[in-house]
């Protein structure tokens, strides 16, 4: 059997076809895999920071298991250890507040910061949840007056409302506060300032 000019156009565009299929479905079992991986990544971040942030928690709810307080809870103000939990507390907090855990926030807040966000939770329609990509933290200010101690950070985050949404750039100025008197006493969300978003 001979083959024809146009027999041989039709194989070739078979055999085009063909390989496109096949690589389409290659690159499908990449993405897969990648996806798992970031996933997993992740998940593991969140778990480090989920340990991390359970030194943050008081006394009364730790156990014997719970690791030691980091030593900028306690006497000495290390900055780099306080930025360090200001920023697990600030994405726990949104966390829980996106989900409106006001259990969870009473935790990690003084009783003014949630008076507020008790108040806000009744008053504001929730949101979709708010994937945060990138958190920088820098103390701007830090008090002492023997009874008190504050530390006010700027947080410069970019984040993502909602999953088809873009990013959006977010500056906030949290206040941190603890009892001076007690070095066993924990940093808490006192207050909230947002200063620039777009």
């Amino acid at each position: 059997m001979r083959l024809t000019p146009l027999d041989l156009l039709l194989i070739g565009i078979c055999i085009f076809l063909a390989l496109r299929f096949l690589a389409a479905r290659k690159n499908d079992g990449d993405d897969s895999a990648q996806d798992e991986a970031v996933k997993k990544r992740a998940l593991d971040a969140y778990k480090r920071a989920e340990r991390a942030w359970d030194m943050l928690r008081s006394d009364t709810e730790s156990d014997d298991e719970t690791p030691p307080r980091p030593a900028a809870l306690h006497g000495e103000f290390d900055p780099n250890e306080f930025l360090a939990g200001a920023k697990l507390a600030y994405a726990r907090i949104r966390e829980s507040w996106d989900a409106r855990d006001l259990d969870d926030l009473r935790n990690f807040t003084t009783p003014r910061a949630f008076d507020e966000f008790a108040s806000r939770a009744e008053t504001e329609t929730r949101s979709a949840r708010t994937d945060l990509l990138l958190v920088n933290a820098s103390i701007v200010e830090r008090r002492n007056n023997g009874v008190t101690e504050e530390a006010s950070v700027l947080f410069d985050v970019t984040q993502r409302t909602g999953q088809d949404a873009g990013t959006t750039s977010v500056q906030e100025v949290w206040k941190f506060a603890r009892d001076a008197e007690n070095d066993a006493s924990h940093w808490k969300l006192d207050s909230m300032e947002t200063v620039r978003q777009h």
